[in-house]
């Protein structure tokens, strides 16, 4: 077949998203900003674990396809670590889904805080996790105390609108004292605009 070359600035991706409007829009990922947002998640979150375990990781999937959020874990795929799909009843079962973390041996969510709450009285916290990801919503102070005291557990707090591909800012919760949104992406800037 005929090689085709891709632009950075092309389109990768069409999703369809509320934000901060309320109304339903389409947002154009690109090529470009996907793979900015593969290249930081690969330096900040994956080759760290990945050095820890001495092996690739098991990402859970467990977002519905429509959610920009499911790129989180398929990105893994660009660097070599395994994907388990979880389907739509085990996505809303919270029991059902840590149940199947465990038999898959799954290394790393991608969750909410209000997610992490039902996990967690499902037994999520209680084996050690190697990666856990919290986004789409502010991360109270008492659960921030709580994550930075998991051991062995890498947590980072991911926000982002997705106008920006998923995250513009991840936070290593372990470096700061209180919640924070953190430092941008690789290829982004942060500006603060008003109080």
């Amino acid at each position: 077949p005929p090689g085709i070359g891709v632009h950075r600035d092309q389109s990768a991706y069409l999703i369809f998203t509320s934000g901060s409007t309320g109304e339903p829009k389409g947002v154009i990922g690109t090529h470009g900003a996907l793979m900015s947002y593969f290249a930081d998640h690969r330096d900040r979150v994956y080759r760290p674990a990945t050095a820890r375990l001495g092996r690739t990781l098991r990402i859970a999937h467990a977002w519905s396809l429509s959610f920009d959020a499911s790129w989180q874990p398929m990105i893994g795929l660009l660097d070599g670590h395994t994907v388990h799909l979880f389907d739509a009843e085990a996505m809303r079962d919270a029991t059902r889904l840590v149940r199947g973390m465990a038999e898959h041996g799954v290394d790393m969510i991608d969750t909410t805080p209000s997610m992490l709450a039902q996990l967690s009285a499902a037994g999520l916290l209680d084996r050690e996790l190697a990666v856990l990801a919290l986004g789409g919503e502010a991360i109270e102070t008492a659960l921030w105390d709580r994550l930075r005291s998991l051991g062995g557990t890498a947590v980072y707090n991911c926000y982002g609108p997705t106008e920006t591909t998923v995250e513009a800012v991840v936070a290593t919760v372990k470096d700061y004292a209180t919640p924070t949104i953190g430092t941008p992406n690789q290829g982004m800037a942060g500006y603060v605009l008003d109080s």
